[in-house]
């Protein structure tokens, strides 16, 4: 063999290890982001623990890329998990006489609940109910506001001001005391 072909064969990766530096890297940025755990990484790829941490800030992005894929695993994780319970409420007497059918619900809406907060989706939906006598109080304030000569606005809109009860305003009072 020819001293090129022997500092060739010196470079060639062995069966089952990785072919660069680069590559050790990402798996280790990878093993990490799955484990949470430096020391158990760096016993794994039989580096030291500061290694490891030192792979994580030299490729945050493969970290966060790595960390969005846990994120959808346990997500869909959580939607069999949701469809596993609901299928049980529904269709499995022997379960629903041993858990109450209102715990197997709240199971899979804690799970569905779960699987959207880890997809960035919303999780709750929020009602604002303006009541009529609000309402009524936009209106006249709207009115009130358009009807202003256009330098009294300005001098309102900069002026400090105390705030009215609403219903006060509402009923056609305007809060003070008359004397």
């Amino acid at each position: 063999m020819t001293e090129p072909d022997k500092q060739l064969k010196k470079t060639e990766p062995q069966e089952g290890t990785l072919r660069s530096t680069y590559e050790k890297q990402l798996a280790v940025v990878n093993h990490f982001a799955f484990s949470g755990n430096l020391k158990r990484t760096g016993l794994r790829f039989r580096i030291p623990p500061h290694t490891v941490a030192r792979y994580v800030e030299r490729h945050p992005e493969i970290f966060q890329q790595a960390q969005e894929r846990i994120k959808l695993r346990i997500a869909s994780w959580a939607d069999s998990v949701a469809e596993e319970a609901l299928t049980t409420a529904l269709t499995d007497p022997s379960k629903i006489e041993e858990a109450k059918f209102k715990d197997l619900l709240i199971g899979a809406g804690i799970a569905i609940d779960k699987s959207a907060q880890l997809r960035g989706e919303p999780t709750m939906r929020v009602e604002i109910d303006i009541s009529p006598q609000a309402l009524k109080v936009a209106d006249a304030m709207m009115e009130a506001i358009q009807n202003l000569p256009p330098d009294t606005l300005t001098e309102v809109l900069d002026a400090e001001y105390e705030m009215i009860d609403p219903p006060a305003i509402a009923s056609g009072e305007d809060g003070s005391e008359e004397s």
